[in-house]
Parts: structure tokens; sequence; C-alpha cells
């Protein structure tokens, strides 16, 4: 099999970027856009915003976790932006998500669907911090530098490592 010219690297060539991007890391944003927007719909439409942009972005991506930070960037910058122009509708259960919920082992359905239903009542600053690190498996470290804050702002009282990927 040939290889595509990008599976060397990062593409120069915009459109392959895109469809780069969208093959590594289409579900990371998708899940980002509707932890963000709590809305299927409205994540569906951020997300295609979020790989419009990188279609007309001028940034040269160094590596993988540079396109990558810059697309977990844009899509809270999206959501943000989305937040401001309407009236957000919260979804009304885990169930209206347009992806199936992560399940790690030894967790039962309605922990899971319990923990989702308290993190939609935080604050989107929070939400997001919570989502890069317990679903992405991020650092707080890098969380912080994502998302251009300072370290202490992406602390929370629960300690990564009980939220760590199991799956």
């Amino acid at each position: 099999m040939i290889p595509k010219p990008w599976q060397r690297g990062v593409p120069n060539d915009p459109v392959q970027l895109v469809e780069y991007a969208l093959d590594k890391f289409g579900s990371t944003v998708l899940r980002l856009a509707c932890a963000q927007t709590r809305n299927a719909h409205n994540a569906e439409d951020v997300s295609q915003d979020a790989f419009l942009k990188l279609l007309t972005a001028v940034t040269h991506f160094e590596n993988d976790e540079h396109l990558k930070a810059w697309l977990i960037r844009v899509t809270v910058n999206l959501c943000h932006d989305q937040g401001r122009k309407r009236h957000r509708r919260p979804i009304s259960s885990i169930n209206d998500l347009p992806i199936e919920p992560i399940q790690p082992s030894g967790a039962s359905y309605e922990d899971m669907a319990a923990a989702w239903e308290a993190i939609e009542c935080l604050p989107e600053d929070q939400r997001v911090v919570i989502h890069l690190i317990c679903v992405e498996g991020y650092s707080a470290d890098e969380v912080a530098r994502i998302l251009g804050v300072s370290n202490g702002a992406v602390r929370f009282p629960v300690p990564a490592r009980r939220c760590a990927r199991t799956y």
C-alpha cells in the first residue's frame, strides 16, 4: 500500500491537513464540542466550523500535538462564541449525546450518567478542564497551556489520577 503524503508527518496542503485532522482528531473535537454546547446539533456545527477554520489557517503545525492543541483551542473558542450568539438549550440526558458514553471498567452506566449530569451543572470553563483531563487524558499543565490560562486556573479538587483513562 502506498502511504498518503501526510503519513510522514503533518501535511502542509490545507485539504490534506483537514482530511488528516478529521481522521486523527475528529472524534476528540466532536466530544469536546458536545460536552461544551450540551446539544448534539450545536456540537456538530462547532465541530464543522473548527475544521473549516483549519482549512484557512495560516499556522504551520510542527507535530500532531500542536495540531490537536490548536483544534481544541479553536473548538473551545467556537463554543464560547456560540454561547454568546444563541440561547443554549441543555441536553436533557446523557442519552442525547451523539456518541456512546465512555464507560471505564468497574463503573455502572447509572454512575456514569450521574457523573455527566453533575458535570453538566458546572460552569463552562470548569467543564472544559474536566473534559480535557478526564476524557482526553491531558495533564493539568497541558490543559493550562492549551487554554492559555495559569496552572492554578485548571486545578480542581478531584485528583487527576482518579479520572485517568482506563478505556
